[in-house]
């Protein structure tokens, strides 16, 4: 295993550093989506509450799309991942209130 290991780092270009393979991911995400979005990395990992109050406001900003793009709040199952939602689900027209 040591030598797959090791022949995939040769393969790569040797030995890649966090900060070399930070640059190569920050290279490729520019490519991508140009100055339009900016990436800040943290020096360390975030403390437990900090990283809890993240994941909550990402779960409600998640919450939110699958809100407007199904028209209606989702369930429980179509959060997780169990229902799939796909076109034919989401073509039920929704009148206003």
């Amino acid at each position: 295993m040591y030598a797959v290991k090791k022949k995939l780092k040769q393969m790569a270009g040797g030995d890649m550093s966090k900060s070399s393979n930070r640059k190569r991911i920050t290279n490729n995400f520019n490519k991508r989506f140009g100055d339009r979005i900016g990436m800040v990395y943290m020096n360390e990992p975030p403390e437990p509450a900090v990283r809890h109050i993240q994941n909550t406001e990402i779960c409600k900003a998640f919450i939110n799309v699958l809100t407007g793009i199904l028209g209606r709040a989702p369930t429980q199952n179509e959060i997780l991942g169990i229902e799939d939602i796909s076109e034919e689900s989401t073509q039920t027209s929704v009148s206003p209130p």
